[in-house]
């Protein structure tokens, strides 16, 4: 068991967030504000308070800065159409859904620090991993930035890839 705050983990209670920080992968969960995980800060563009959880993970395992290849998850909240709950908190479930999944709608602005920032694009990606669109992203300040938006126009979208132009 992993304690409460330690430099790789955090939990603020009173903030309603939850912090991993590690070379290679770095993420938050909140249910509002900006936190920052390591390399990862997030700022929740949250709609009706919707909670949502954003990681990034180097795919070629060297640390995030210098990665040429990132995974960013925006994962908000997902249910099965259908699921039966106890509760209005939806803490008990009672029945599992059969239909397709519903994914709560969200937004966040997503900053990584990395080595020449500039180098970088962002695409977001189908459940599959295959790249769907380029995502506008921005650089300053030795960092990346761009806007995690589940709805994408065309279903939902949670992730995305920063990929390092050779």
């Amino acid at each position: 068991m992993v304690p409460e705050d330690t430099p790789d983990f955090t939990i603020d209670r009173g903030a309603g967030s939850v912090r991993v920080a590690t070379p290679r992968t770095c993420g938050v969960f909140a249910e509002g504000g900006a936190h920052e995980a390591g390399a990862l800060l997030v700022e929740c563009l949250c709609v009706e308070n919707n909670p949502a959880t954003v990681f990034a993970t180097s795919l070629d395992g060297v640390p995030l800065e210098t990665s040429s290849r990132i995974l960013i998850t925006h994962l908000t909240d997902a249910q099965a159409e259908g699921n039966v709950f106890a509760d209005r908190a939806r803490s008990i479930l009672l029945k599992w859904g059969k239909g397709r999944t519903l994914v709560r709608t969200g937004a966040a602005r997503v900053s990584l620090a990395l080595d020449h920032p500039e180098s970088y694009e962002v695409w977001g990606l189908a459940t599959d991993g295959t790249r769907m669109e380029r995502i506008e992203a921005a650089s300053e300040n030795d960092r990346l930035s761009f806007t995690a938006d589940v709805d994408s126009g065309r279903g939902a979208r949670m992730f995305y890839e920063i990929w390092r132009k050779p």
